[in-house]
């Protein structure tokens, strides 16, 4: 499980490299590690056009995260909410 510490502003456009478009939003997480004292910071990239629904997180909550084999984000859900209340940006 994951504990949102951030919440990045959703981020669009089209990659100068590839030509092709993006839309993601940024999720900082903090989780405990094996080999590691304390918690281990990661973030976690959340795609809009991956089909999954962006679940309504804030600051403060769990969350479930899971990867397929190939390293794409399978689900984000909450497990846990601190208030209730939403720090998402606007999307």
């Amino acid at each position: 499980m994951y504990k949102v510490v951030g919440i990045g502003e959703r981020r669009n456009g089209t990659s100068s490299k590839t030509g092709r478009p993006y839309d993601f939003t940024a999720i900082y997480c903090t989780r405990p590690a094996n080999n590691v004292t304390g918690l281990m910071a990661e973030e976690v990239t959340f795609s809009h056009t991956s089909g999954l629904t962006f679940p309504n997180i804030a600051v403060g909550d769990t969350i479930n995260v899971s990867y397929d084999k190939r390293g794409f984000l399978q689900e984000l859900s909450i497990a846990e909410k601190t208030d209730g209340k939403s720090s998402m940006p606007k999307l």
